[in-house]
Parts: C-alpha cells; structure tokens; sequence
C-alpha cells in the first residue's frame, strides 16, 4: 500500500512541477493527465459581441476521449459549450466567445466525455484570461447594462411586467372549471354501488384533470417581445421553466453584477441559448453584433 502511494506522488509530482515552472502557468492548468490554455484571440470576431473571442488549447493524455468542453466564469455567470474532439495523447484548439467583465478573469473549464451538457466530466480545470482593456470596456458594459432594462421597463408601450401574468380571464376559467371538477366528484358520492363508484371516481377525476390542463394550456408560458431598433429580446415566464430560443444569435443583458453571477444560463455549440425563466424576473437579451447604446454625453460638453 505504501509503495503504491509512493509511486503514484512520483507519477504526479512531475505533471505539477511542470505546471509550475511553465511561463503560461497563469493560463494553464494540469489535472491528471489533461490541461487547458485559455488566451485572448489575436483578432476579435465581431459576430461575437457582447461576448469576447478567446482560445481554448486542451491536451489530453489520458487514455479518455473528450468531446466537449464547458466554460464558465470561476465566480459564476453564463457558461459557454464548445464541441472539441480530442483523442487520448493529442492536442485541440478551438475558438470560441466568452463573457468577459474584468481584464483578469478565472474560468472553470470542464471537459465531458460527450457532446451534451450533462455527460460525464473528465476533467475539472481552472484557468485564468489577461483580458485587453479595449475588450472589457466593450463587452463589459454590454453584458452590465442596467439602463437597458430601465429603458425597456420605461418605453415598453404594453407594460413589460404586465403581459407576464396570467390573464383575468384564464384565472376565471381556471376557477370555474375547478368548481364544477369538484361538484362533479362531490356527486360520485351519491353513486350506491361500490364497484360503480369505483369506476366512476377515476372517470371524473380523469376528465376533471383534462379540462383543468386545457383550460390553463390556452395561453403561452413563455412570453417574447421584440425591440428590433435597440437589437433588444425581451423574455419572461408565467411560471419556472427553462426556455430555448430558436434564434443563434443572442447574448445575455444583466442589470447588475448580482444578476450576472447568480445565472445558470447555457450557450449551447449550435449558439441556441438554455436559460431558466421565473416568474416575475424578465430578461432581456441582445442580438449579437449589435453594439450596445453609447451613453449620452454630459451637457456642456
């Protein structure tokens, strides 16, 4: 036993060291058999905007294949998914768009063993960005932009919180079937034979249960609205879901950092977006490319 932990410190202990002693080792990390370079790309894409144009480099020497990798700010906010096939003891470079807010930015990279979200991590690594000044003050106030939501809320001309409720009049039907659902059960009381109110229960509450869903079903849960002057998606949800736009072509707008840390938002590799909507938390996000508004210069200047 004691033998085999020595040779596995003396398997690990040189991986480390050359991590330590790499002139990248701000960028690169090593964890058994796998690392990750993340740089800033040499020329920004602008299809990217509000997100940043980066490098992932991932070298595999574990007998695994990976097949796709996740990123995600080390302090939280929206994760980016990638597919990168790498073979065992080969290197993959990929191109990709990330959130970025701060000129030294951590990520977690996780790299799966398959294309889906869910597949199984391989390897968990935490790696840093040198983020240009010209980029964050870019893509910075794009992805913060909490004026963007004030002006939404202000010139919205159906009243954005509004139209993600549920309407009076659904509320009404709601009720209503609800209350002809349960004299409907009340009366299977009056049915003398067992064995016939035991069919008969099942029957009503089947159907009850049918009206109610079609009755609700009526109106949309997910609500979408369209400022295209201000390149602008707004999104809410009547009730918890996760949504998925079909457009490829947005990027999240956060109110504020707190917003920005707390999302759980996913880019998928085909650029379509998983978000998780709530009730009475609107989102608003931005078509790529489109620059955010510059903000008005001061009177007097």
């Amino acid at each position: 036993m004691i033998e085999s932990l020595a040779l596995a410190v003396l398997v690990i202990a040189p991986v480390v060291s050359q991590a330590e002693r790499s002139p990248n080792a701000v960028h690169r990390v090593w964890s058994l058999g796998t690392s990750a370079t993340l740089t800033e790309a040499p020329r920004q894409r602008e299809a990217d905007f509000p997100f940043a144009t980066a490098e992932l480099v991932v070298r595999n020497e574990t007998h695994s294949v990976v097949r796709a990798a996740v990123v995600r700010p080390a302090g939280g906010g929206p994760a980016v998914m990638v597919r990168l096939p790498v073979a065992p003891n080969a290197t993959a470079r990929v191109t990709l768009a990330l959130p970025a807010i701060s000129q030294q930015e951590a990520y977690t990279v996780c790299l799966l063993a398959g294309e889906q979200p869910d597949a199984e991590t391989l390897a968990r690594l935490h790696v840093r960005v040198n983020w240009s000044e010209e980029v964050i003050e870019r893509t910075g106030r794009a992805l913060i932009d909490g004026e963007a939501y004030t002006r939404w809320e202000s010139e919205s001309p159906e009243g954005s919180r509004a139209v993600a409720v549920w309407s009076n009049d659904l509320r009404a039907n709601v009720l209503i079937a609800a209350v002809l659902s349960s004299l409907a059960l009340a009366g299977t009381l009056f049915v003398r034979s067992p064995a016939t109110r035991a069919v008969t229960v099942p029957v009503v509450v089947l159907c009850a249960s049918a009206a109610l869903w079609i009755v609700a079903t009526r109106e949309s849960l997910t609500v979408q609205r369209e400022a295209p002057a201000a390149g602008l998606t707004w999104a809410a949800s009547r009730r918890t879901v996760t949504w998925r736009p079909t457009s490829t072509d947005l990027a999240p707008v956060y109110v504020d950092m707190g917003q920005y840390e707390a999302d759980d938002l996913l880019v998928g590799p085909d650029g379509r977006l998983s978000v998780m909507l709530r009730p009475g938390q609107p989102r608003l996000f931005r078509r790529r490319s489109v620059a955010s508004p510059q903000p008005a210069p001061a009177k007097g200047q």
